[in-house]
């Protein structure tokens, strides 16, 4: 706490009514990272209405995810809050089943007004300290950046990716405080044709999809390919390990962000065995009708070579298409090594826009020999 500023956890009930300093909080942080996604991209495809951040602090599966909020002035609490006292937020996940020794996915904004105020020092040094109150020793965040040129003086470089990025002003934060960068991914958008190809799948092989909760038949079989995913996914120096899912986390997860989110799934199946052998999924916020994410894509190794990443997608997108008439664009990313699923997305038409920068602090003890 300053004269100036107060940093404040923001915790609200996970049952009963929400007290109003709590909202208030909530619609602040919003309020800022609306403006950040627009000044980034001109869009606030990646924005999350204040309901949809109250949502997800309050239906966990798997993580928390804590919201810590700069306000003006030196304050105890929340109460009498309005929303232009909210200088800056960070949210993040706290991984609860795998990955415990992780803070994941680090957002962090502050009101331009605020800037250079020593705030978002604040807030970085505040999540460093819960970081270490739950005994966790690394913090990750991804933060998007112009891709820069092949031999760029000063570009930023990973040690597994061949693409880099320009230094920026958020880089230069993050490099100040201690985060490095530990993986370069490439960020592009499809804007989503009018006229879709049909999706081709390879002898001995069948494709399934819906819009919705996975069907229960299903679930073990997703599980099973998502916690491959852990183990084959590119990652670089990112310190992420496997994630162990099972057919109950499917389920509750997928029910947790029901009220927020919908996603599209297509499946292939190996016909001889009956065994879901890869799966793609499409994800659209329910207040977005225009924009979707693209999720995992995995296809089981002993069952690649047959191009079954590229027909899951194709079929993926024309389900949506149907599902969500009014779908424009959808945004993927995906690690710069992985240049075989970046050429699938190129064969569907996506084009790249930025780089996305995963910066990484690994708490000095962890650090020394």
């Amino acid at each position: 706490m300053t004269n100036d500023f107060s940093v404040l956890p923001v915790v609200p009930p996970d049952e009963g009514e929400v007290p109003d300093g709590v909202r208030t909080a909530v619609a602040g942080a919003a309020t800022i990272s609306r403006g950040v996604w627009l000044d980034l991209f001109g869009h606030v495809d990646f924005a999350r209405s204040p309901e949809a951040w109250l949502h997800r602090m309050t239906h966990r599966v798997s993580y928390d995810r804590p919201l810590l909020v700069a306000v003006a002035g030196a304050r105890a609490d929340l109460v009498g809050l309005k929303v232009d006292d909210v200088l800056g937020y960070a949210y993040y996940d706290v991984p609860t089943a795998d990955n415990l020794h992780t803070l994941d996915a680090l957002e962090l904004g502050v009101r331009p007004s605020a800037r250079r105020r020593g705030v978002g020092s604040a807030l970085v040094a505040a999540v460093k300290a819960d970081a270490a109150a739950r005994g966790r020793t690394h913090v990750m965040g991804w933060m998007d950046a112009p891709i820069a040129g092949t031999d760029e003086t000063g570009a930023l470089r990973s040690r597994t990716d061949p693409i880099t990025a320009r230094p920026t002003a958020g880089s230069a934060f993050a490099l100040a405080h201690g985060f490095a960068v530990a993986q370069i991914e490439r960020y592009s958008v499809l804007t989503v044709p009018a006229v879709l190809a049909d999706a081709e799948v390879a002898p001995g092989y069948r494709l399934e999809a819906w819009i919705g909760p996975t069907p229960p038949h299903h679930r073990a079989g997703l599980a099973s390919l998502w916690t491959a995913f852990g183990n084959d996914q590119p990652l670089g120096d990112v310190a992420l390990g496997e994630e162990a899912w099972d057919a109950d986390r499917i389920a509750a997860t997928e029910a947790a962000s029901a009220a927020v989110c919908e996603r599209c799934t297509a499946v292939a199946i190996h016909e001889a065995s009956g065994e879901v052998v890869g799966a793609s999924q499409l994800f659209r916020d329910l207040d977005k009708d225009e924009a979707a994410t693209q999720g995992v894509t995995q296809v089981l190794r002993t069952h690649r070579g047959h191009r079954l990443g590229l027909a899951l997608k194709r079929h993926n997108l024309r389900v949506a298409k149907a599902g969500w008439p009014a779908l424009e664009r959808i945004h993927t990313w995906n690690a710069g090594e992985n240049d075989h699923m970046w050429r699938i997305n190129e064969a569907l038409g996506y084009q790249t826009r930025a780089a996305e920068i995963c910066w990484q602090w690994i708490a000095p003890s962890e650090t020394t020999d």
